[in-house]
């Protein structure tokens, strides 16, 4: 436990600011740094290190048997911008613990195991999950070379800014049957566990996503001298459909979030009636069916609401992803698992969006959760537990070791 808290607090330390938080964006200089460190203890717990030509990172420990499929674990490292030190960095660090401790206690798999350090999980430099998405087959090697940030620079600049050419790099993708399974040790990101008093999640399915952003236009005029009749008030479509998004994921049960996250008024002013509003949707559901059926729901009415107003409107998706249930092969390893290890634990949802979405196009999969204080990510206050870290890095371990012989 001692070893990996230290490797938390060493990569937690690169990209640091005064206020406790940390940045290392995708490839950049900070996250290069990162890289390099993760690479050198890979290397010296034994691994076989190799980077693919999106930036992965995977280091492979041989089995008994190595034409049998691996078995597979990892997260990410880089960060949103001013970070806490356990989003995706546990993931990694737990799984390079874990193959410390075969080393240590001369356990060989009959399996062969990776490790894997996905690249751009975040999505704040580029478009979200780069890495594993590339490796699964949903984004094209060339579409992610292209991607280009805020300062226009692309993916591919950012990889040869860091010393990795692409010539030199390994085929990044994965096919059907190469792996066993894939588990993601994470932290939860939300308040449940912590608010319970368990230390273990183990993940049912990652919901799917719906966003959309909406630009509403109206008639901008006095505050004081149009008539409340003969308004066209974009703020008034903004609030409604606001509502009906939180009745909507109020009605829906477990599993269901709604949030309107975004809203802003052009002019912005006290005494003027706005003339247009930008404002964004994001529903998330663990339900396939369900989801679907929530799209229609809110698309209908806001095309209903916004044209009872006398208001137009653009509305452009911004993402769509489906939800992915979890694989019961998994599962129950992590539940047996946890079990062993006596840990307190509950089958839950995951809202947030991970690498495990994308890996389960070509293997089975698993999410294991550790509670965030008081539900708090991607903030310098972002904390877990040293106890609730070990347990999760010791039902990880014992995880592996059920689907690895």
């Amino acid at each position: 436990m001692e070893r990996l808290w230290s490797d938390l607090t060493e990569l937690g330390k690169i990209g640091e600011n005064l206020e406790g938080g940390r940045t290392r964006l995708a490839l950049s200089d900070e996250d290069h740094r990162a890289r390099g460190v993760l690479l050198a203890k890979m290397r010296e717990a034994g691994l076989e290190v190799r980077i693919d030509k999106v930036g992965n990172i995977i280091g492979r420990r041989n089995g008994t048997d190595n034409s049998l499929p691996a078995v597979a674990f990892g997260s990410h490292i880089d960060t949103v911008p001013n970070a806490g030190m356990f989003d995706g960095c546990l993931g990694v660090l737990a799984g390079l613990e874990a193959v410390r401790t075969l080393n240590e206690n001369n356990i060989v798999t009959r399996h062969p195991l990776e490790l894997i350090s996905f690249s751009n999980e975040e999505g704040v430099r580029f478009p979200l999950m780069t890495g594993s998405r590339v490796a699964t087959g949903n984004l094209s090697l060339e579409e992610a070379y292209s991607q280009k940030d805020q300062s226009n620079i692309s993916y591919l600049e950012a990889l040869r800014k860091g010393g990795l050419e692409p010539e030199t790099l390994e085929e990044p993708l994965r096919r059907y049957g190469e792996l066993k399974a894939w588990i993601e040790l994470h932290i939860e990101q939300g308040p449940v566990l912590h608010s319970s008093g368990e230390n273990i999640g183990v993940v049912q399915a990652i919901a799917g996503i719906s966003q959309w952003l909406l630009e509403i236009v109206g008639r901008s005029g006095h505050a004081g001298t149009t008539p409340m009749e003969l308004r066209r008030d974009p703020v008034i479509g903004v609030s409604k459909i606001a509502l009906e998004v939180n009745r909507l994921a109020r009605e829906g049960g477990a599993g269901v979030v709604g949030t309107v996250g975004l809203v802003r008024v052009y002019p912005s002013a006290i005494n003027v009636i706005a003339r247009r509003a930008e404002m964004s949707i994001d529903f998330r559901d663990i339900s396939r069916e369900r989801l679907e059926e929530s799209r229609r729901r809110i698309l209908a009415y806001v095309d209903e609401t916004l044209k009872g107003l006398g208001l137009t409107y653009t509305l452009s998706e911004r993402a769509r992803l489906e939800p992915t249930p979890m694989s019961k092969p998994v599962m129950d390893a992590i539940l047996a698992s946890a079990e062993k290890m006596g840990a307190s634990y509950r089958i839950m949802p995951s809202g947030a969006v991970h690498d495990t979405q994308n890996m389960a196009r070509v293997t089975d999969v698993g999410m294991i959760f550790v509670p965030s204080r008081d539900g708090v990510s991607h903030a310098p206050d972002e904390w877990t537990e040293p106890k609730d870290v070990e347990m999760g890095a010791n039902v990880l371990l014992h995880t592996i070791l059920q689907l690895a012989f």
